[in-house]
């Protein structure tokens, strides 16, 4: 399962059992379209946190911090389609 936060990254913080998050930062059709070519593969995602993450319960614990981010490699990725 892959969940996708169209407008704020926080939401990830009340989705815990979510192991792939994708954060888009703004409700519209760009960032529908970007989020919709990740999820198929057509581009790498990458990025870092601008912000950081607390958790649901407390947010004086940090879930993810600032500058947190990955990606994925295309080549390994291909391999899976």
């Amino acid at each position: 399962m892959i969940a996708i936060a169209i407008s704020a990254p926080y939401d990830v913080a009340h989705f815990t059992e979510v192991t792939t998050y994708l954060a888009g930062y703004a409700g519209n059709a760009v960032t529908s379209k970007a989020c919709a070519r990740v999820l198929f593969g057509e581009v790498n995602p990458r990025g870092k946190l601008p912000v950081s993450i607390p958790t649901a319960a407390d947010p004086d614990v940090t879930l993810y911090s600032y500058g947190w981010g990955l990606s994925y490699d295309p080549v390994i990725m291909s391999t899976l389609r």
